[in-house]
């Protein structure tokens, strides 16, 4: 997939969860300004939920990428 179809799904997913959770369920995060702006970054959830990417990803102020084991990437609307 081109890097920027890759972007515009992330954006859209992005505008469209964030709101969501944020309106109708009252998702709130702390923290944020501890995240470095550039360099290498660590996030990790404990997975609480099937939402824990989503919200893990609307919390970040970067573009982040996602590891999952390989049986995800089998449906194709996940991979």
């Amino acid at each position: 997939m081109l890097a920027w179809v890759k972007r515009r799904w992330y954006d859209t997913v992005f505008w469209i969860t964030w709101p969501l959770f944020s309106w109708m369920w009252s998702y709130r995060m702390t923290g944020r300004p501890r995240m470095p702006k550039t360099g290498p970054v660590l996030v990790l959830a404990n997975h609480q939920s099937f939402f824990d990417p989503v919200l893990v990803g609307i919390a970040s102020t970067r573009y982040l990428g996602f590891l999952a084991r390989r049986t995800l990437f089998k449906n194709p609307i996940l991979a």
